[in-house]
């Protein structure tokens, strides 16, 4: 399963996705760590609901999460969603193919 284009971290209920599911970041297609199996918030509003709100959940996490270059082609992918041009969609694909070739994934 491919994340969403900008998206790097998966929270399902616990035991809902299969162990040999390969799970891609939406970001740069790096295979995700995981399943983590954890129990608490998922989210902002959860946290503000406190304990009663938390849940087991198992979390997948893109391991190139933090780095510049990954947080600059998430950048731009949330702005090349938001365009309506699809030449400046195209360019800005075309920039990120550049920046995943120099990053050798």
């Amino acid at each position: 399963m491919k994340l969403d284009a900008t998206q790097f971290r998966y929270t399902p209920d616990a035991d809902k996705v299969p162990k040999t599911e390969v799970i891609l970041c939406g970001v740069c297609g790096t295979p995700c760590r995981g399943p983590l199996r954890m129990r608490g918030p998922r989210g902002y509003a959860d946290s503000l609901c406190g304990k009663s709100a938390w849940s087991d959940y198992d979390e997948w996490k893109c391991p190139n999460h933090g780095k510049a270059w990954h947080e600059r082609i998430a950048h731009m992918r949330k702005w090349a969603k938001s365009s309506q041009s699809e030449t400046i969609k195209n360019m800005i694909e075309l920039e990120i193919i550049r920046i995943l070739g120099v990053t050798h994934i």
